[in-house]
């Protein structure tokens, strides 16, 4: 008679691959490892199947191993496995930044194409630096991003974030770099479900950056719309159009890194339309190939890429790009994607889940260690009081027994997130609260 048990964990050596924002001693003690994926879940290689309730790192939009995807990424590569972006390219680079432009805001009209987050980010910033000289006004140098955000690990990216323990351990970082101070004050904002009436005022720091600095220094100003990775911090009402009337009136650009927010998570192709706030850059990346592909995308209004379009047309207008911009492969999951999006209605998902998802969130209100919870969208954070003297252990600690319960809950800090993938149902929810409610009860 064959035996019911799981096939044991295959062995690996784990020692070669030095693994990125993971404690590597710790991890290789214990490993962790998926390996298949399908719809809303990834299975062990022990058979167990694991809920996904972070949609890998915030960008399976659509769900695990969609056939449409795969079957695109396989046809392209059989067809055309890479092509040189420099002076050449092929047709479906130029496919999917048209289909990305018809989903951007009104006035957007350029795509960019990079490989990741933190090129999409890096790309918006020198856009921004060369903007301004070429439109005669290169003493524009100055970046300014905002405590508490994130925009990727680039020197570029790393130096307008603002979560300290990712800046500290690399010194020095570009200069001309300034922030704004974040949005969160949990005495005023504790318990909001969605945008908090508090805050606006916040954005009015930015003119006393300006008065400090010169309106005529500085060349754009970078946010997140909802900060992600510090732990789902919601813009309060009123504060991206404040950002963006004093912008305007000072000349700066205004960059929304939608990385995370954009693809559905919060409600439409972009959440700057949610808001109703139009920047003049856009970065984007995750959801953007459902994860399957790397790669970035750079979405610029017409006056940006116009300001380049100047001198000769043999010239070489932005001295800046990838080997793998564009990928073929690449564009080809990224088409499949959004044909998805579009047939599924996935990018109005969010919308029709909203006040579901934030009711189940905040049922959790009151749980032991409980200290918050905000949400927007198909976004979630629980933020649990640290245990004395060991910052983010608590939140590590129920990540790893939601984990053993069979749901992917990721802790940052001591801040559990949840960003599901956009196909998940009703169901689904209450099991990914379900079960976090039973490990806080038990942690009690």
């Amino acid at each position: 008679m064959p035996s019911s048990a799981p096939p044991p964990t295959p062995a690996i050596n784990a020692e070669a691959y030095w693994m990125p924002f993971t404690a590597n001693r710790r991890y290789k003690r214990a490993p962790v490892l998926f390996s298949a994926a399908e719809g809303m879940h990834y299975i062990r290689p022990d058979g167990r199947r694991v809920l996904d309730g972070i949609a890998g790192l915030w960008c399976v939009n659509a769900g695990h191993r969609r056939p449409e995807i795969v079957d695109a990424i396989a046809r392209t590569a059989h067809e055309l496995d890479y092509a040189p972006s420099f002076q050449m390219s092929h047709p479906l680079a130029f496919e999917l930044a048209e289909s990305l432009r018809q989903e951007a805001p009104a006035g957007f009209s350029n795509v960019f194409f990079s490989n990741s987050g933190s090129e999409a980010v890096d790309t918006a910033l020198k856009i921004a630096l060369g903007y301004h000289r070429a439109r005669g006004q290169g003493q524009r140098v100055r970046l300014i991003g905002r405590e508490r955000s994130y925009h990727g690990v680039g020197f570029g990216g790393l130096s307008v974030s603002g979560i300290a323990g990712h800046r500290k351990p690399f010194g020095n970082l570009l200069p001309y770099v300034d922030h704004l101070p974040h949005t969160y004050d949990r005495s005023q904002m504790a318990y909001t479900r969605g945008q908090p009436d508090w805050g606006a005022h916040l954005a009015d720091t930015l003119e006393r950056i300006v008065a400090l600095h010169d309106a005529s220094t500085i060349a754009a100003v970078i946010v997140e719309p909802v900060a992600g990775s510090t732990g789902v911090l919601v813009p309060p009402k009123g504060y991206l159009q404040k950002l963006r009337q004093i912008c305007d009136a000072h000349g700066i650009l205004l960059i929304f890194d939608e990385v995370i927010c954009a693809f559905g998570r919060i409600d439409g192709a972009f959440a700057s339309s949610h808001f109703g706030v139009t920047p003049d850059i856009i970065t984007s990346a995750k959801g953007l190939t459902n994860g399957a592909i790397p790669m970035g995308a750079t979405l610029v209004q017409q006056h940006v890429y116009d300001a380049f379009m100047q001198g000769p047309d043999s010239a070489i207008e932005l001295s800046h790009g990838y080997t793998y911009s564009g990928h073929p492969v690449a564009c080809a999951a990224g088409l499949a994607t959004l044909d998805i999006c579009r047939r599924e209605g996935l990018f109005q998902r969010s919308r029709e889940l909203w006040r579901y998802w934030e009711d189940a969130a905040h049922s959790l209100k009151g749980l032991p260690h409980v200290v918050d919870i905000r949400n927007i969208g198909l976004l979630a954070a629980i933020e649990l009081e640290p245990l004395d003297g060991k910052p983010g252990q608590r939140a590590y600690a129920v990540h790893q027994a939601c984990l053993e319960r069979g749901c992917l809950i990721r802790s940052a800090g001591d801040t559990m997130l949840l960003s599901p993938p956009l196909i998940i149902e009703r169901a689904q929810i209450d099991e990914l609260f379900s079960v976090l409610s039973d490990v806080l009860r038990a942690d009690a």
